[in-house]
């Protein structure tokens, strides 16, 4: 099953986000930014309006990424709809599972594993 398109665009950016901040404990300034976006995917509510505030975060956090000569990839966006339906499925079992008390250490560690699993 493919994600909204909204919702592909909301988790490829957090993921992004997440995966660039996770490194250097950045990531607890932002905690419960994360945390609306993810009751706001889960409810599918204000998603629009999210993609702009992440993106917002990500300038913020991540100026040198935007701007760099030699990009890593670590901060790119990840985009579900792209990969293989096992990921979509292990982050729709991770997005039934979510919980807004769940620590942002196994937020980060569910999302960003995305990317290597």
């Amino acid at each position: 099953m493919l994600l909204e398109k909204n919702e592909n665009i909301l988790v490829g950016k957090l993921i992004g986000l997440l995966n660039g901040l996770e490194a250097d404990q950045r990531i607890l300034e932002i905690k419960n930014d994360i945390i609306k976006f993810l009751i706001d995917i889960k409810n599918k509510n204000n998603l629009d309006n999210d993609i702009n505030d992440i993106i917002k975060l990500k300038e913020k956090y991540l100026p040198d990424c935007l701007s760099c000569s030699s990009p890593c990839g670590r901060t790119n966006d990840f985009y579900l709809n792209e990969q293989s339906e096992e990921k979509r499925n292990y982050y729709f079992d991770f997005l039934n599972s979510f919980d807004e008390k769940m620590s942002i250490d196994d937020i980060a560690y569910y999302l960003t594993r995305l990317i290597w699993i």
